[in-house]
């Protein structure tokens, strides 16, 4: 067995860590938050990262109703522009705490009167000393290039920050999301192994979803570029009309992460327009008629709206590890590549 595959399934019990680790800070946060009267919340972040943040905007604009935006960080640390974060909390999401660029330009955002909020696995980094606040991931070390549970402890502390900031909050019970994922690993990794070897030769690959998903599209994507070398690209369902439809010919790769609930009907129509293209559809999915529709399908089980980021986070990662194993890859050491990147 891979470290991916062992530390993936670990990312149950990373969830219940940062409940217990997070509580006070959490409440802190909140209340400054509150107290200081802040306009604006920006991210700063990169990679997988970059990614769960995208979910936090997601998450924040949808339920809560309060804009989120992201930082682009060659403004900081290329260009040398200054920019007024004064009214805005700033948080800066990094698995080691040791990325460069994040580190000057939370130093930036500081300068110019932000309050600052670091998510990182490691308390004692650099970007955790430096932010007004630290969520602690609490994942225990994480030795796989590919980032599994603290990625997913990265959702749970985003999930945690969000209500406490937002004027609505996302209505889910985290607590209960262990037990569900455990249920998971158990029930679908014999049969993702499966549809790993009935998948095994996608190559140049799009990604669709849309909603809340799309930050686990975006995930999915460089988890197959980076484990198992191949190229992807996501899209949103929406965006995708919008010029990208002209890839589609007889043949061509599409994985579709497609739960039922507000974006059913917009899910069945883009399969069945693929389908008709002679697209090669390759779905995570609980919508029967996607099912139908499918070259291959792996079957989801049916969640609330705010779980599904959770649970299809346990099947793309489950999925990128098995889809490794089955091409003989070393996903725990992909080539070219180091667990910490540094970029400026």
């Amino acid at each position: 067995m891979s470290l991916m595959m062992k530390e993936l399934k670990e990312g149950s019990e990373t969830i219940k860590n940062i409940l217990l680790a997070n509580k006070d800070t959490i409440a802190k946060i909140g209340m400054a938050f509150k107290e200081r009267k802040l306009t604006g919340i920006t991210t700063i972040a990169r990679g997988s990262s970059n990614n769960a943040v995208q979910y936090f905007k997601a998450l924040n604009e949808i339920v809560g109703e309060k804009m989120v935006s992201p930082l682009n960080l060659s403004v900081v640390t290329v260009y040398n522009s200054k920019v007024d974060l004064s009214e805005n909390l700033v948080v800066a999401v990094s698995q080691s705490g040791k990325s460069t660029d994040t580190l000057l330009a939370v130093r930036e955002a500081k300068s110019s009167g932000a309050m600052t909020v670091a998510v990182t696995n490691n308390p004692e980094s650099e970007l955790a000393r430096e932010c007004d606040y630290h969520i602690f991931i609490a994942a225990d070390k994480e030795l796989s290039v590919a980032a599994t549970k603290t990625f997913m402890g990265q959702l749970a502390c985003l999930y945690l920050l969000s209500n406490a900031i937002v004027p609505k909050t996302a209505k889910m019970n985290l607590s209960l999301m262990p037990a569900k994922l455990r249920e998971f690993f158990t029930e679908s990794e014999d049969k993702m192994l499966q549809f790993a070897l009935a998948t095994k030769n996608i190559k140049n690959t799009i990604i669709l979803t849309r909603g809340f998903l799309m930050a686990i599209a975006d995930e999915l994507g460089l988890k197959l570029t980076e484990t198992c070398y191949i190229f992807c690209r996501a899209f949103s369902t929406a965006e995708f009309m919008h010029g990208p439809l002209a890839l589609i010919e007889e043949g061509t790769n599409v994985i579709m992460l497609a739960p039922s609930g507000e974006l059913e009907e917009e899910f069945i129509s883009m399969a069945t327009r693929l389908s008709l293209l002679g697209a090669n559809i390759i779905s995570f999915t609980d919508i029967p008629k996607i099912k139908e529709i499918s070259s291959h399908c792996f079957e989801m089980p049916t969640m609330q709206s705010l779980e599904n980021p959770f649970i299809y986070t346990a099947a793309i990662q489950l999925y990128a590890a098995s889809l490794a194993s089955v091409l003989g890859l070393n996903p725990d050491k992909p080539r070219n590549l180091q667990k910490v990147t540094i970029t400026v």
